[in-house]
């Protein structure tokens, strides 16, 4: 709560993002507590611009709430999927979660929990472009039996900003602060609110300076680009009076996906070189380090003279430049990723270090917290790559090993359910590890699931099958409690 509620609502991003992680690795892991500790983790993971990993942790709060059958923690895992997929305005999607959000009512939605959601709801139709949508929600905000004067007001200058009289959104928004909702965190916002207000009176340099004042905020934050990544419909409309794109995207973050897919964001912007030999060389860089040009050659263009694999290199070089700007460094005759990119998976290694590392009562939490982190293959499009067999291989054992780490903590907590599905999933990752089939069907049998085991135990032995292999002696003994009981 301190770290949602105060640094949060605060601005302090990052603090909150480590307060919650601790939050989250020390509750009892079938508890709704650590569940709705991540779908507060998520919002904040957005944030900080790690969304890949804000979106896995939602998707696990919401996968869990469902095994569960706990409207409660899927309503508000979906709440936070909505907000990921609003600021990066994807309409589908938001709509999507926002109809998750409805189909699992429970007692908060009758609490001011239900006109928060109404509220935010409407907000996201206005980040969309829904604005037709954003009215529906505020006028069911506006009937809740729980309504807050001080949130309606929030919206009503939102939609006044974007669409209303600007005359009036301009005192409404002198009006927001000071009030509940106008939290510290979010003061940058509620500047460019007002700039749009004020430029569409017709007081250009009001704008520009508020626009100003909002960037410097930001910066300070040490979050540059939070405007085009959370504002993006509000950014547009300042075009007039903002800041030049060059001296924007010299100061945004960059983060490099490479899990469940390839990309490279520079804020809001996709600037990841076109597919072909420029974005395999970032991918390499991204796994290998720092590479000689010579072995870059050798990656991009097997068999060519030195000469000639030089000039084409200066020639990719170039190309990526102006794609996707200084991304690549050469220093002499070594190329590297510039140290301003944040890669995912680096994240994701460095969580499943801390847990391997972790001897006391957070090992399991923080194990949970890297599979979260992790959101799918490593670049499913480049699986018969050579070059990323090796990164391949390391991060798939890291995952199965954190994997096993969870396994192990629900089979001592008795919660077979959770053992099931994580090793359905490692066996998913891994098939050809006779030990997960026979800790599943063992599971199975405990809880009377006998023809699931057989089913299990059967698919265990075709597998062996085909490898020569005969079943081990645990396999065989489970294989005959399932036929004689």
């Amino acid at each position: 709560r301190c770290a949602y509620l105060v640094a949060f609502k605060r601005g302090a991003f990052a603090r909150a993002a480590e307060q919650l992680e601790a939050s989250i690795t020390l509750c009892r892991t079938e508890s709704r507590d650590r569940l709705t500790a991540m779908t507060s983790y998520s919002e904040v993971l957005c944030i900080l611009g790690r969304t890949g990993e804000a979106r896995a942790t939602a998707l696990e709060a919401v996968t869990v709430g469902r095994r569960w059958g706990d409207p409660l923690v899927i309503g508000f895992a979906a709440w936070s999927l909505a907000w990921i997929a609003a600021y990066q305005e994807d309409v589908s999607a938001t709509r999507d979660a926002l109809q998750v959000v409805a189909d699992n009512p429970a007692a908060w939605f009758d609490q001011l929990g239900g006109h928060e959601f109404l509220v935010d709801a409407a907000l996201m139709m206005s980040m969309i472009g829904d604005d037709e949508g954003c009215r529906q929600y505020a006028a069911r905000a506006a009937e809740h039996e729980q309504a807050s004067a001080d949130l309606l007001a929030l919206l009503a200058a939102r939609i006044e900003v974007i669409g209303g009289d600007p005359a009036c959104a301009v005192q409404l928004m002198e009006a927001l602060e000071g009030t509940a909702y106008a939290d510290p965190g979010q003061a940058w916002q509620r500047m460019l609110w007002s700039a749009v207000a004020e430029l569409r009176s017709g007081n250009g340099e009001r704008a520009r300076d508020l626009v100003q004042r909002s960037l410097r905020v930001t910066e300070q934050l040490g979050l540059p680009d939070l405007p085009e990544r959370l504002e993006g419909r509000v950014v547009r409309m300042l075009s007039p009076v903002w800041p030049r794109h060059e001296e924007r995207a010299a100061k945004s973050l960059t983060h490099l996906t490479l899990l469940g897919g390839f990309n490279l964001r520079r804020g809001a912007e996709d600037c990841a070189p076109a597919p072909g030999h420029g974005a395999t060389l970032v991918k390499v860089l991204a796994l290998r380090g720092t590479l000689a040009a010579e072995q870059a050659i050798d990656t991009l263009w097997p068999g060519v003279d030195v000469a000639t694999g030089r000039s084409r290199l200066r020639n990719l070089l170039n190309r990526v430049r102006s794609q996707s700007g200084e991304i690549i460094e050469r220093r002499g005759d070594s190329l590297s990723l510039s140290p301003d990119i944040s890669v995912d998976i680096d994240e994701f290694e460095r969580m499943a270090v801390e847990a391997f590392t972790n001897v006391g009562p957070r090992r399991v939490g923080i194990a949970r917290l890297a599979l979260a982190a992790h959101s799918g293959e490593l670049l499913p499009s480049d699986i018969y790559q050579d070059w990323a067999a090796a990164p391949r291989e390391r991060l798939r054992r890291r995952l199965l090993s954190l994997v096993d780490i969870v396994v192990d903590d629900a089979f001592d907590k008795g919660d077979l359910d959770d053992a099931v599905r994580w090793l359905d999933f490692a066996i998913s990752i891994e098939p050809l590890e006779e030990t997960r089939y026979a800790r599943v069907c063992e599971a199975l049998l405990v809880q009377g699931r006998r023809a699931t085991a057989r089913s299990m135990g059967e698919r265990a032995v075709a597998m062996l099958g085909e490898l020569g292999v005969v079943p081990g002696v645990r396999l065989r003994a489970i294989l005959v409690r399932v036929e004689h009981g």
